[in-house]
């Protein structure tokens, strides 16, 4: 069942060939108003470019969210995901990712395919990164804030065009020595940590 205001903000989009599409809800949303899974008639929308479905009930993306070959920002914050979404990986021209404050508990190994990503991941349960992060070559915001994480892969000093790091509020000890490598960083949050 969808919505009222959903469906017509759907209906809308296709009339008008809208290239962005919000689907949000604030936090006094009650339940019975949230999306348990992402409207079949949000794929039709072939020419998005900015999907917002945060503040759901969304437990799965499916398969179908490739057929959005244009979208660039996609806001999944604030469902109820406990796996990485991996058919993420078929959207080409995504650049804006935030999965913060899901249950999250690990990131999956091809994330290094979205070569142009601004990646937002805090607030869920992740404890390692893994090694291939560092082939994100035109990351610039990477948010891992508030998450289990104890320490950095050293392929994290590979990101050169990295501006912001966010690592608060996790369990990290230790920094790799070549994180001085990061030239163009000029924020880095490592509050509330064990370093």
């Amino acid at each position: 069942m969808i919505p009222s205001k959903f469906r017509a903000r759907i209906e809308e989009a296709k009339q008008q060939g809208l290239k962005e599409l919000d689907l949000s809800n604030d936090y006094e949303t009650d339940d019975i108003d949230k999306l348990k899974e992402i409207p079949p008639e949000v794929f039709e929308l072939e020419q998005l470019e900015s999907l917002k479905l945060s503040r759901n009930n969304i437990t799965t993306i499916p398969q179908d969210i490739a057929r959005l070959q244009h979208l660039k920002s996609l806001d999944l914050w604030g469902n109820q995901l406990r796996e990485f979404p991996h058919v993420l990986g078929n959207l080409p021209n995504l650049v804006v990712l935030r999965l913060w404050l899901s249950s999250l508990k690990s990131l999956p190994g091809w994330l290094y395919q979205i070569k142009d990503l601004s990646l937002d991941l805090s607030w869920n349960r992740i404890t390692n990164l893994p090694e291939s992060i560092g082939q994100l070559s035109n990351l610039t915001l990477l948010n891992f804030g508030f998450n289990q994480i104890t320490k950095l892969p050293e392929s994290i000093t590979n990101l050169s065009n990295l501006t912001r790091l966010y690592l608060c509020g996790n369990k990290i000890r230790n920094l790799p020595e070549s994180m001085g490598q990061l030239s163009n960083l000029t924020r880095l949050d490592l509050g509330v940590n064990q370093t």
